[in-house]
């Protein structure tokens, strides 16, 4: 847990975690822009720090950042600052060689798992790039590829893979053992055309990002459909040719939307939080930005296929005073209200009572005590079984995930 001391954090920040909150950004006047720009490294080249055509990124738990550098057949490690720390690959078939590597992993030994388009496998290292394993070969049977085109890890260390042109989905064991597959060409529910990104969240849940389908697909790890959102278009929610796909640690999904030239950020069931990014090649800006993935601080991190770049965002930061600003705004426009039996007003009361002495104990130093109480008012508003009090209305998964945001930034680990 972090010990934050007497730490303060913007009011203006806090706010701008949900830009789609129009009642919010229309009577506030505090949004400032919401991921920030923090810096940026790469430029064109073959040398150390330089890329051709950079896509997948990863980032293991010492923070350190793994590109994979298509074109020219490597993987580069670096700091979380952009330094440049080793690489290793060349051009070709054999052990620690590449034909156009597309996407990277870790594991929670942060071994590296790599994703070698044409020579049809996946190759797993160590840290320092030392090879350890690989499988796959060319064709349609469990175990091989035709277009691996993405790589995801889970908590238990199986690997995910996506076929763009086999639409589909295999996962294997951390040693490339077949475990399953699922996935047929097509529009329906469990269905993929073109399937790119790929991401676990921390139960495990899958997340895949169609090319074709303009859309994202959420699956159980054994590939049993949830859920679905995006349609075609540049409106909050829509896509334009998704890419790349990231889950942060609070279960939080970024997804990279190429043809608009953005990111967009979305709760784990499909709803829309934010987006940030314009065509250009300015800080912040996107032109044709492919691999994405986030840290456990929340930094957000954005190849940029291109430009040659990588750059890294950091999280808006969400503080007691932004939660409470939300909660009136939400209770006096009718979003959010106690349920069952009993008096509403004096259940919400209590609620907010509650989140105000969470801000108390932080700012008096009582870091695990606020993490408690800020856990009991999660329980009234994340949807779940009920307690005696609890909250509902359009605005109660919005004020369940900022709750949630703000004990991932306190460190909590209830």
């Amino acid at each position: 847990m972090k010990d934050l001391g007497n730490r303060k954090v913007s009011l203006g920040l806090a706010l701008c975690f949900f830009l789609s909150l129009p009642l919010l950004l229309s009577s506030s006047g505090l949004c400032q822009d919401d991921y920030v720009f923090m810096l940026k490294w790469g430029s064109y080249g073959t040398g150390d720090g330089q890329f051709q055509d950079p896509h997948g990124i990863a980032v293991d738990s010492k923070g350190n950042v793994y590109v994979a550098d298509m074109a020219n057949n490597r993987i580069q490690k670096f700091t979380s600052d952009g330094i440049f720390i080793d690489k290793w690959g060349t051009y070709g078939t054999g052990n620690g060689q590449f034909l156009y590597p597309i996407d990277v992993s870790v594991d929670s030994e942060n071994n590296i798992y790599v994703a070698d388009i044409y020579n049809y496998r996946v190759q797993k290292f160590t840290s320092d790039g030392i090879f350890i394993d690989k499988w796959g070969t060319y064709g349609g049977g469990d175990g091989q590829f035709k277009g691996i085109a993405s790589i995801a890890v889970d908590s238990e260390n199986n690997v995910y893979t996506s076929d763009a042109i086999l639409s589909r989905i295999q996962k294997f064991t951390s040693d490339g053992v077949f475990i399953k597959k699922w996935g047929t060409w097509g529009s329906g529910d469990g269905q993929l055309n073109h399937p790119n990104g790929i991401a676990v969240d921390s139960e495990d849940n899958v997340f895949v990002a169609e090319y074709s389908n303009d859309r994202v697909q959420k699956f159980t790890s054994e590939g049993i459909f949830i859920t679905k959102w995006g349609t075609t278009g540049s409106g909050d929610g829509q896509f334009f040719y998704p890419f790349g796909i990231a889950v942060d640690s609070g279960d939080s999904v970024f997804v990279v939307d190429y043809g608009n030239d953005r990111v967009q950020k979305f709760t784990s069931d499909g709803m829309f939080i934010t987006k940030w990014g314009t065509e250009g090649s300015g800080d912040g800006q996107f032109y044709a930005a492919r691999g994405i993935a986030a840290d456990s601080a929340g930094n957000i991190y954005v190849s940029d296929n291109y430009l040659e770049r990588i750059q890294k965002f950091a999280p808006p930061i969400i503080d007691i005073p932004g939660i409470l600003s939300f909660f009136d705004a939400n209770i006096e426009n009718g979003r959010l209200m106690g349920s069952g039996p009993g008096n509403s007003w004096h259940r919400m009361k209590a609620l907010r009572n509650m989140l105000k002495a969470a801000g108390e104990l932080v700012e008096d130093g009582f870091i695990a005590e606020a993490c408690q109480q800020l856990l009991d008012a999660y329980k009234r508003c994340d949807g779940q079984p009920k307690p005696p009090d609890f909250v509902e209305g359009d605005a109660a998964p919005q004020l369940a995930e900022m709750i949630k945001a703000y004990r991932a930034y306190l460190g909590c680990n209830q």
